[in-house]
């Protein structure tokens, strides 16, 4: 997860509220990875991932002239916040893909037995992070994968620290409950 300092934050969004194009691209620099790492584990294959960054970062350079550093967020929170919003959206809309459809990224360095165990152990998680209500698990995979603070998971989703806390401690107890169905079973 990027972060600037709030002084960093306000030359920058002023820079491209002016129209500074290169100020735009440090930005683009900075944050495209992480929003499509974070579309990506929202369940987006790689050309749905970059769509929806590139309208995150359009919106920026679209209203970028309308930040309010009064607010206190941080160009990241607004930044992630679009990108959850936009990945809910999309997935109200129906167009999401399944999880287990979405090509996993090869490790060179692991052998095949190790390779072949990750991809079981991702298709399995991802399948359990499928069945998870959409705010769970945009909480979890804020939490866990981003490794956003509670207090900066309540900004993205526009939310209270504890409803926050309350998604992940559901999130995990629906997932431990899976994971020991599964258990069972085998």
């Amino acid at each position: 997860m990027v972060k600037l300092s709030a002084q960093d934050d306000q030359k920058l969004i002023q820079s491209i509220a002016q129209g500074d194009q290169a100020a735009f691209s440090q930005l683009i620099a900075l944050y495209s990875k992480p929003l499509f790492a974070l579309g990506y584990r929202m369940g987006y294959e790689q050309n749905q991932a970059e769509d929806l960054v590139q309208e995150t970062l359009i919106k920026l350079w679209k209203h970028a002239e309308k930040w309010d550093e009064t607010k206190g967020a941080a160009i990241s929170t607004w930044l992630y916040r679009v990108m959850t919003n936009a990945c809910l959206d999309d997935k109200r809309k129906k167009r999401m893909l399944a999880l287990d459809n979405i090509a996993e990224p090869e490790d060179k360095q692991a052998d095949a037995i190790q390779k072949l165990q990750q991809k079981e152990l991702k298709q399995q998680m991802d399948q359990l992070l499928e069945k998870l209500p959409e705010r769970q698990r945009a909480a979890l995979i804020l939490f866990h994968y981003e490794g956003f603070k509670q207090s900066e998971i309540a900004d993205i989703l526009e939310t209270s620290v504890k409803s926050v806390e309350s998604l992940l401690i559901r999130a995990k107890k629906q997932l431990r409950a899976a994971l020991e169905r599964k258990s069972h079973i085998l």
